[in-house]
């Protein structure tokens, strides 16, 4: 099946949100349509126009950060994961980046990263223990913690 890449039209964020809350469990629309005004989305469609994949990216200096990502498809996950690693390389190269890091937790994501040359640095594992509310318990939020405290540092 054909499947089709790029970024995310704004006129579709409504349409790409019950991918992105699969992604981000919790999020709701107003917080789904706020992150994907503030940050690059890039989503892969099949043949029928269905969102298959979605990539949420920031810049950062000259590297571009996939802060979450997913692929799904029935038959078809393995062609959609790599849709996306080529449409997030292609936004990376856009802006003129010199690297791509990103944070995967899904495993066949993870492989084609992987086949498109991308080489693991890090391992992040997160198991929030001190939680006020379910909401403040996102494994994200420790990767978040990290990275504020200088105690994550990127190369």
């Amino acid at each position: 099946m054909l499947l089709e890449s790029g970024a995310l039209e704004p006129a579709d964020t409504d349409q790409a949100f019950p991918v992105a809350a699969l992604m981000i469990p919790g999020l709701t629309l107003e917080e789904w349509r706020d992150l994907a005004r503030r940050r690059e989305v890039v989503q892969v469609r099949n043949g029928h126009g269905y969102i298959v994949g979605l990539a949420i990216c920031r810049l950062a200096g000259r590297r571009l950060l996939v802060e979450h990502a997913i692929a799904m498809g029935l038959t078809e996950n393995r062609k959609a994961a790599g849709a996306l690693v080529a449409a997030v390389e292609v936004l990376a190269r856009s802006h003129r980046c010199s690297a791509i890091h990103a944070r995967l937790a899904d495993t066949e994501l993870q492989a084609s990263f992987e086949l498109a040359g991308h080489a693991p640095k890090l391992v992040l594992t997160c198991k929030p223990i001190d939680c006020d509310t379910v909401r403040s318990c996102r494994p994200e939020s420790c990767f978040e913690e990290l990275e504020a405290s200088g105690t994550l540092q990127r190369g």
